[in-house]
């Protein structure tokens, strides 16, 4: 028994199950056996099982051994080649020296041979396992140092009152973020954890964290003064990002560690600054207080405090909304709605209070949703948790339709729940049909029309039968139509007219949606009126 994984390629299936019999009589079972009859199936099974050992013919149709050894290190792929061949060839044993092979073998091998090669490579194997653990080992003990290092020095920089401890400024390049996360009381309720588990809990988030995509440098650490805190840092070069940046992250981070494990965190930020020092802690902890206010398993922003201090602000409305959003009373949600951004609360709010309510609204909406938080995911992607996208409305009205229409596609996708959408999406085709040759994107036109992009999208096929590309791809396609047959204009004017800048691709568009392509229609319409 090897506990490595074994390739055998040959064209000649008799070959290939000879081989596997001749290891089973030798009593060597490796821990899988894969077959390739060629190079070609040799390489798909080497990128999807990456098996450690591969005995492979040379002379194979398509791709020979040779060749698929270059290929296996082209993709940085480690595995042991062992070739087995019926050619005495020099010029052959030459080459596979070159491509660094174990043992050039032929036809036919004896068991003594056979066995001797593969306990030379499982050695080999083995040596070069204890190498990369020991790699391994001291990398992780560099890390861990390393860590411990940037924990002591961040506490001590965010802390330490008595002397100046901040960090060297950035030269008016980077910006820094500091965030306090901390583990809420009420995970330790759940049937999942208790008190004693606070450090495991601890390294879940951290794996989180470290596991998220992040533009800039990010740093967590233990937060020595508090046992059920977090300590996080971030900076980018990019500070008029880093906001929203820090808003997607965290709120990401919130949303994975409570839907996965059960653990609610709430979060503080600071404001955005030139360094670490003790004030922006004090500022993350200021925001982090706010949950006294607002509630628990939310991200707080030191920036925001104003309009949450505010009398006006709809914390009981909001914690309304989200039971309405978990019973799905789509009714009631759209009262909730205007009654939270009615015109009396924003005549006494401050700006930040509907990007704080939106926050807030997104936030609920998350918990709701009963979906993981994937990369990729088809609604908890980057567009819904775009919290610039309030920019883009004129008036509360079309505020208040988007959120709308943006949780009702949420809890019922794929339905059109008012004629206010009906009308919109009316609007929407006639624009399309009005401006068919412009390239317009489907995000800004359902901003434009206060829906989400997935429920414009939905609602659009719906009312048309079409989808937004195929729709205005036919309307193209016919204005296309029109021109060749009622005017002179070259397939590369008519090109640009219709909206495709590059004529070469429209021309593969028009054969393919019309079955000939544009001159052949036009030579056979040019007298059709």
């Amino acid at each position: 028994m090897i506990e490595y994984s074994l390739l055998i390629v040959d064209d000649e299936e008799i070959i290939r199950k000879g081989l596997i019999a001749r290891l089973e009589y030798l009593q060597i079972y490796p821990g899988s056996i894969y077959e390739a009859s060629d190079g070609q199936e040799a390489l798909q099974i080497i990128i999807d099982k990456k098996p450690e050992i591969i005995i492979t013919d040379i002379r194979m149709p398509d791709m020979d051994g040779l060749e698929l050894i270059r290929r296996t290190r082209d993709i940085q792929i480690a595995a042991e080649f062992v070739i087995l061949s019926g050619h005495a060839e020099f010029s052959y044993a030459e080459q596979a020296i070159q491509t660094g092979v174990n043992a050039y073998l032929l036809k036919p091998l004896s068991d003594v041979e056979l066995s001797n090669v593969l306990a030379g490579v499982c050695a080999k194997l083995d040596e070069s396992k204890k190498i990369q653990n020991v790699i391994l080992e001291k990398g992780r003990m560099s890390k861990k140092a390393q860590d411990l290092d940037i924990e002591k020095k961040l506490n001590e920089i965010l802390h330490n009152q008595e002397t100046d401890n901040r960090t060297e400024k950035s030269g008016g390049v980077k910006k820094y973020v500091t965030v306090i996360v901390n583990i809420d009381g009420s995970t330790y309720e759940t049937n999942h954890f208790n008190y004693r588990d606070l450090e495991l809990i601890k390294f879940a988030i951290i794996n989180i964290f470290n596991e998220l995509k992040f533009s800039g440098e990010k740093h967590v650490v233990n937060n020595l003064s508090n046992r059920n805190q977090l300590i996080a840092v971030i900076n980018w070069d990019k500070e008029k990002d880093l906001r929203q940046e820090t808003e997607y992250f965290f709120t990401k981070l919130v949303h994975i560690a409570g839907q996965s494990m059960s653990i609610s965190l709430t979060v503080g930020v600071s404001s955005i600054r030139d360094e670490i020092s003790t004030d922006s802690y004090n500022e993350a902890n200021d925001a982090f207080l706010q949950r006294m206010v607002s509630g628990i398993g939310d991200v707080y922003f030191y920036e925001n405090m104003q309009a949450l201090s505010k009398q006006s602000f709809p914390k009981a409305e909001l914690q309304m909304l989200s039971r309405y959003i978990e019973r799905g009373d789509v009714g009631n949600i759209e009262i909730i709605l205007m009654d939270i951004f009615s015109k009396e609360r924003m005549q006494h709010s401050v700006t930040d209070y509907i990007r704080v309510v939106w926050i807030r609204i997104i936030n609920s909406l998350l918990k709701a949703s009963n979906q993981r938080f994937e990369e990729g995911n088809s609604q908890l992607d980057k567009s819904v948790l775009n919290f610039d996208v309030i920019d883009h409305f004129n008036d509360v009205e079309e505020l208040i339709q988007y959120i709308y229409t943006l949780i009702i596609d949420f809890i019922q996708p794929g339905c059109i729940s008012d004629m206010k959408s009906r009308n919109k999406i009316k609007l929407a085709v006639k624009y399309i049909e009005d401006n068919y040759f412009l390239d317009f994107s489907i995000t800004n036109l359902a901003y434009e029309y206060a829906m989400s992009p997935n429920y414009f999208s939905t609602s659009f096929k719906e009312e048309t039968g079409m989808t937004i590309v195929n729709y205005t791809k036919k309307l193209r396609m016919e204005k296309a139509c029109e021109l060749l047959e009622k005017t002179g204009q070259s397939v590369a004017e008519i090109s640009q007219a219709v909206g495709y800048s590059d004529s070469q691709y429209f021309f593969r568009v028009f054969k393919k949606e019309m079955g000939i392509t544009p001159l052949q229609y036009r030579n056979a319409n040019r007298f059709v009126r």
